[in-house]
């Protein structure tokens, strides 16, 4: 049967978190897909290496302390300033902010006021060494409150609403690429592509709703958001242009999603902890085409592959490769035969 009869070789959609050991710098998502292809070895094989950024950013001027893990729970990690109420012994007013007169101005013309009846007054703060808040204040609470930007160490700026201290509705968070002493209204109100920026809807401090993030190498996500993470329906495009468009939970590629990659080839199915699990198919640009099941990337259970030529292989898989039972259909005869493989090789053909 040639290579119709096996699998000369195997899928893998490898995927690697790497965090770096400082927490405070980004973490990488690295996803490493080698393109399929049944008729070369192994090691010619194309692999590509895209890589999603996600940030943790702190509102305090050191790296707070890991909270206690309790046995059973699980705690996510959030993207978020820390609320600076636990800072509150520390603010002190100023009068030199590097938050520009004009920069508040036009916050406040692009922001409408809170409608909360509830009294503020523009203030100047400095939140610990390195942060800074400049923008309306409960005085009657001593908190953030209304509309406001904050600066910290120099390196992420955050302006829109605030409420009970904490970010809260609608606001633009800037990430590291920045040197806040040379922004400009330009910079930090439009959709600049040359820093990192998350903007939309914020709960406490976390994302949460609806928002978008954006990278200076072509990554961009634009979808929902819940306690931080991208969790619900949401669209995710590469730096290499391939794009995913389907459902998240905790930050990754959970439940049913298309992916199509920048050379056209595409899987549509299902999902689990950022690999391909479940029932999917994957179609290839040159008319080749597997319809069944998955686990962690690899075919695995029961499915169908599809030549070009019309030619085809149904039965049984096991990480990625043709094994038990099966058979195979030959267009020119018209008819199927069954044999059994073990991992890709055939050890038994029936007529």
């Amino acid at each position: 049967m040639g290579s119709y009869c096996s699998c000369s070789g195997s899928f893998k959609f490898n995927n690697e978190v790497v965090i770096p050991k400082n927490s405070l710098q980004e973490k990488l998502v690295e996803m490493v897909e080698p393109i399929q292809n049944f008729d070369l070895p192994k090691e010619k094989q194309e692999k590509r290496s895209i890589k999603i950024k996600r940030f943790k950013t702190y509102c305090g001027d050191s790296k707070p302390k890991k909270p206690e893990k309790k046995k059973g729970i699980v705690q996510p990690e959030r993207n978020s300033f820390i609320s600076s109420s636990s800072c509150l012994p520390r603010h002190k007013i100023i009068t030199n902010s590097k938050i520009s007169e004009e920069l508040i101005k036009e916050l406040y013309s692009r922001y409408k006021p809170l409608d909360d009846n509830i009294a503020v007054e523009e203030i100047q703060l400095s939140v610990g060494e390195g942060i800074e808040y400049r923008g309306e204040w409960n005085k009657s609470k001593g908190e953030r409150h209304g509309r406001g930007i904050s600066i910290v160490n120099k390196e992420k700026l955050y302006f829109g609403y605030w409420k009970n201290d904490k970010m809260n509705g609608f606001g633009k968070q800037i990430y590291c690429e920045i040197n806040v002493d040379n922004i400009t209204n330009i910079d930090i109100f439009s959709d600049n592509k040359n820093y990192s920026y998350y903007i939309g809807e914020w709960k406490n401090n976390y994302q949460e709703g609806k928002g978008k993030e954006s990278w200076p190498d072509g990554t961009y996500y634009e979808g929902d958001y819940k306690n931080g993470k991208k969790w619900g329906e949401g669209k995710l495009q590469l730096p290499d242009g391939s794009i995913y468009e389907g459902q998240f939970k905790d930050g990754e590629l959970n439940g049913k999603g298309k992916i199509i990659y920048s050379d056209k080839r595409e899987y549509d199915g299902e999902w689990a902890n950022n690999k391909f699990n479940g029932k999917g198919v994957f179609t290839w640009p040159d008319g080749r085409k597997y319809t069944g099941e998955y686990s962690n990337n690899l075919k695995d259970g029961y499915g169908v592959f599809e030549w070009p030529n019309g030619k085809k292989y149904r039965g049984q898989w096991s990480k990625g490769k043709q094994n038990a039972e099966g058979e195979i259909y030959d267009p020119l005869k018209d008819k199927w035969s069954s044999g059994k493989w073990n991992m890709g090789k055939k050890v038994k053909c029936n007529v």
